[in-house]
C-alpha cells in the first residue's frame, strides 16, 4: 500500500511529462498550502464556537461540577489518577489525557468556556492534517488526499466530535492514533530510530486519550501484514509487538489504581454488542449523506437502509473498477473495513441500560473509525479519477461548500445548553434524558411552567429515569403544588431511600401544609443519612415549637447552637420558644445575638418586646 523510496523516484521523473497544469497542481501540494485550506475550512465553520457556553450533555457533570478543582493547574497530578468524569468514585472509563487537558484549557484561559472549545478546534484541525498526510503516504494521490481531508474536516457528521467538549477523548485518541500510523509508515521508509520512538510515543498518548485505543496496534499489525504479505518475525517487528504490549500493560496498571466499578453483562459485552450492529451502517450512513444527525440519537431504520446501501455500492464500484483497470488494490479496501469494523468494536460493547429511552450511540465514537471510511473514499476516487477527473472535481467542489454551508448552521445548535437539549429532543423525541437536562436548564432560566412540561415528558417516556421525580417534585414546591411535590418525592424515595435532599424537600413541603409529625420524620431521616447538620437539628426544633412541644424544641436549638455558634436563626428561634417558656432575660439574649449579626426576626421580636 505504501510507495517506497525507489517508487518515489520514479514518480518524480515522471513529472517532466506531465502537462504545465499537473505541474500547478503539484507546485501546491509540496507547499504548506493544502494545509492552509483545510485550516480555512475549518475556522469558517468553527470560529462561532468561542461565544459557546459549557453546560451541556454531561459538560456539567464532567466540567462545571468540578470547575474549581479544574481550574487549579496544581492539580494536574490528582486530575491523571480521577475516572473519566474526574471524580475518584471509580467508574470503568479511565482517560488520564482528557482530563489534563482540561486543566491546560482552564489555566489557558483563566477559567473562560472558549478555551475548551478553541481546544477540540485545534485537535480537529491537526488530525485533518494527518488524515491529509495519511492518505498521501496509503495512495501516493496529492489532488485526492486533499480533496478526501476536505470531506473529512469540513464533514457534519463530527459537529458533534468538535462542538461538545466530553468528546475530546474521541479527538485526542484520533489524533494520536492518526499521527502514530504516519510515524510507522515513515519507520518502514526511512529505518530511522526517531521515527519509531515517535510511534511509540504517540500510540501510548493515544491510548491514554480513551480505551479504545488498545484496538489501535491491531490496525498497525494489519498494515505490517498487508504490506509484508504476512507479518514476519524479524527484529523491527518482534520490537513493535513488545513495545505495543508494554504501553498496553502499562496502561492497564495505570487503570487498575483508578477504576474500582466494573460494567454488569447486560451494560458491557456480547449482549450490547449485537444490540449495537446498527451503529455501523448508521455511521456510514450520516459520513457520507449527513441525515438524521443528533447529539443523542436513535436507531433510524432510513440510516440502516442508506449505509448499507453506500457500502454495498462503495465495495462493489472499488471492486469492478479494479478490475478493469487491472489496478488491485484489495488489500488496501480490506484494510480501510477493517480499520472501520475493529475501531467501532470497543463502544459497540457497551450500552446504556436506559438506551432506549436516552441515546443508543454517540456520533463522536464515529470520529477514529470514519477514518477507514475516508480510505474506502479516496481508493474510489482514485479508480474514477482516473476515467473522469473533471467530473469528479465538478461533483466535489459543490459538496465541499454544501458541508461547509450545513456544517456551520447545524453547529449553530451547540452555541447554549438550551439550544442543544432543543436539537436533542426534536432530532430524538424519544430520549426521555434530554427532556430531563432540558427541564432543568429551563428552571434554572426561570421558565417554571416549561420545565415541568420537560420532566413530564421525561417520566411519560421512561419512569426509569428517577431523578425526573425530584426535579419535577422541586419545581412542584416552587410552584406551590405541594402535594405533588410530596407525591413526586415519595416515588423517587422508594427507590433512592439514601437521598437526604429527597427526605429534606419532602420534609420540607410536609411542614408547609403542617404535617409536623411526617416532617419531623423526614428530618429524622435527613439526620441518620447526615449525622449532627445543624441546619436539620434547626428545622427540627422548629417543627417541634409548632407543635408546642417548646422543651423538646429547646434541645434541638441548644443542639444546634454547639455544633454551629454562628447559626444565628437557631439563636433567634431559641430566644422565641425562651420567651413562651418565660425565660425572658434569656430570650433577649439570644434576640441580641441574633439581631447584632441581622437576624430580622429577633430585631422585630425585641423591637416588640420594648414596645410592650
Amino acid at each position: 500500500m505504501t510507495k517506497r523510496k525507489q517508487q518515489k523516484s520514479v514518480k518524480k521523473t515522471d513529472i517532466s511529462h506531465q502537462s504545465p497544469k499537473k505541474d500547478v497542481w503539484e507546485l501546491i501540494s509540496n507547499s504548506p498550502l493544502p494545509y492552509l485550506i483545510i485550516l480555512l475550512g475549518i475556522a469558517l465553520i468553527y470560529f462561532q464556537n468561542f461565544s459557546f457556553i459549557l453546560g451541556k450533555l454531561d459538560e456539567d457533570l464532567i466540567i462545571l461540577n468540578n470547575f474549581s478543582f479544574i481550574n487549579n493547574i496544581g492539580n494536574l497530578k490528582d486530575a491523571v489518577f480521577r475516572d473519566a468524569f474526574m471524580t475518584t468514585t471509580g467508574i470503568p472509563f479511565y482517560r488520564p489525557l482528557q482530563n489534563a487537558s482540561y486543566l491546560f484549557d482552564a489555566f489557558i484561559s483563566g477559567g473562560n468556556h472558549w478555551s475548551f472549545f478553541l481546544t477540540n478546534i485545534l485537535i480537529h484541525f491537526v488530525t485533518s492534517s494527518f488524515v491529509y498526510y495519511l492518505l498521501k503516504s496509503l495512495l501516493n494521490d496529492k489532488k485526492i488526499s486533499l480533496i478526501c481531508s476536505l470531506f473529512f474536516a469540513l464533514n457534519p457528521f463530527f459537529v458533534h466530535s468538535v462542538s461538545w467538549v466530553p468528546s475530546r477523548g474521541d479527538l485526542l485518541i484520533t489524533m494520536f492514533a492518526a499521527m502514530s500510523f504516519v510515524f510507522l509508515i515513515k519507520y518502514f521508509e526511512e529505518k530511522k530510530t526517531y521515527l519509531f520512538i515517535l510511534h511509540i510515543v504517540s500510540l501510548a498518548l493515544a491510548v491514554l486519550s480513551k480505551e479504545t485505543a488498545m484496538f489501535v496496534p491491531f490496525i498497525f499489525l494489519l498494515y505490517i501484514a498487508f504490506t509484508e504479505k504476512g507479518i514476519k518475525f524479524s527484529k523491527t517487528n518482534i520490537l513493535l509487538l513488545v513495545s505495543y504490549f508494554v504501553v498496553g500493560t502499562g496502561y492497564l496498571l495505570l487503570r487498575s489504581t483508578v477504576v474500582k466499578i466494573s460494567n454488569s453483562s447486560d451494560v458491557f459485552g456480547i449482549t450490547p454488542f449485537i444490540a449495537n450492529l446498527p451503529v455501523l451502517p448508521e455511521i456510514i450512513c450520516k459520513f457520507f449523506i449527513p441525515v438524521n444527525l443528533s447529539p443523542t440519537p436513535a436507531f433510524h431504520v432510513v440510516n440502516i437502509l442508506i449505509g448499507l446501501a453506500v457500502f454495498s455500492g462503495l465495495i462493489f464500484l472499488i471492486v469492478k473498477f479494479s478490475n478493469e483497470n487491472g489496478f488491485a488494490k484489495y488489500s488496501l479496501l480490506i484494510f480501510g473495513i477493517l480499520w472501520f469494523v475493529l475501531l467501532n468494536i470497543p463502544a459497540m460493547l457497551f450500552t446504556h441500560n436506559i438506551s432506549d429511552t436516552s441515546y443508543q450511540y454517540q456520533e463522536s465514537r464515529g470520529y477514529l473509525p470514519s477514518i477507514g471510511l475516508i480510505v474506502l473514499l479516496c481508493l474510489i476516487l482514485s479508480l474514477f479519477i482516473k476515467k473522469f477527473t473533471k467530473q469528479v472535481i465538478f461533483i466535489f467542489i459543490p459538496v465541499i461548500l454544501f458541508f461547509i454551508g450545513y456544517t456551520y448552521l447545524y453547529n449553530m445548535n451547540y452555541k447554549t445548553p438550551l439550544s442543544f437539549y432543543d436539537l436533542a429532543v426534536r432530532t430524538n423525541p424519544k430520549s426521555s434524558i434530554s427532556y430531563n437536562n432540558r427541564g432543568i436548564i429551563k428552571k434554572n432560566l426561570g421558565d417554571k411552567a416549561g420545565a415541568l412540561r420537560d420532566y413530564d415528558s421525561t417520566i411519560a417516556l421512561n419512569s426509569r429515569v428517577l431523578i425526573a421525580y425530584y426535579n419535577r417534585g422541586a419545581v412542584r414546591s416552587e410552584l406551590g403544588m405541594s402535594k405533588g411535590a410530596i407525591e413526586d418525592f415519595t416515588e423517587f424515595l422508594r427507590t433512592k431511600k439514601d437521598y437526604p435532599e429527597a427526605y429534606n424537600a419532602r420534609a420540607m413541603e410536609y411542614k408547609k401544609i403542617g404535617k409536623l409529625n411526617e416532617a419531623i420524620a423526614d428530618f429524622k431521616e435527613v439526620q441518620r443519612l447526615i449525622p449532627g447538620n445543624p441546619d436539620v437539628l434547626n428545622s427540627i426544633g422548629i417543627c417541634e415549637a409548632i407543635k408546642g412541644d417548646l422543651k423538646s424544641a429547646l434541645n434541638y436549638f441548644n443542639d444546634v447552637i454547639k455544633i454551629k455558634s454562628d447559626n444565628f436563626e437557631a439563636y433567634a428561634n431559641r430566644g422565641n420558644v425562651r420567651h413562651a417558656l418565660g425565660a425572658v432575660s434569656g430570650a433577649i439574649e439570644d434576640w441580641k445575638v441574633a439581631a447584632m449579626h441581622g437576624n430580622q426576626s429577633a430585631k422585630q421580636s425585641l423591637q416588640h418586646f420594648i414596645k410592650k
